[in-house]
């Protein structure tokens, strides 16, 4: 459950039902946590302010509720994000400490309509070119992208305690997108 459990709760308390076969669904969630770290204030903001940064790694689930990766490339679904995180110390006996967790969230929306997409990638050859390589499909969804930067701030705050404040703001965001 963790993070996925907390954010299906609170898309079903906003009154959606939450399925299994993404044939049955009419919004498919994706979420990618980027980083969940010691960070200050200024930093948090810049992350924010950098916004959506591509295709999200993690694996969108069948209501669409959110993969959480643990930052490496192939995490399994599931794995705490503790375990990817370097140990964290205290530099002082009172120190007041922020931590930060940054994800990028996907939302398709199912739609009668079809839907056209242009996709472009520049892809490097080495140092000294690219190539670019373009496609369009068709399809049934609109999609939206947006960063949901979440804060947990205490006296020697640490990362075990901060962890469920950071899911929950994040659970509560992506459901108030809904």
């Amino acid at each position: 459950s963790g993070l996925q459990g907390k954010i299906a709760d609170a898309v079903k308390a906003k009154g959606y039902q939450v399925v299994t076969s993404p044939d049955k669904a009419y919004y498919w969630i994706q979420a990618n946590v980027l980083k969940a770290d010691k960070m200050d204030l200024r930093e948090s903001q810049g992350w924010l302010n950098r916004g959506y940064e591509g295709a999200a790694v993690g694996a969108a689930l069948g209501a669409g509720i959110t993969g959480y990766n643990s930052n490496s490339a192939g995490a399994t679904l599931g794995v705490g994000l503790a375990a990817g995180l370097v140990g964290m110390a205290a530099d002082a006996m009172v120190e007041d400490v922020n931590y930060t967790m940054i994800t990028d969230v996907q939302i398709a929306e199912r739609t009668k309509a079809t839907v056209t997409t242009d996709n472009v990638a520049a892809l490097r050859q080495g140092t000294s070119g690219a190539k670019i390589q373009t496609s369009t499909e068709t399809g049934n969804q609109h999609k939206y992208q947006t960063r949901v930067v979440s804060n947990a701030n205490k006296v020697n705050l640490k990362f075990e305690e901060a962890k469920p404040v950071l899911e929950d703001q994040l659970a509560k965001s992506i459901a108030n997108i809904l």
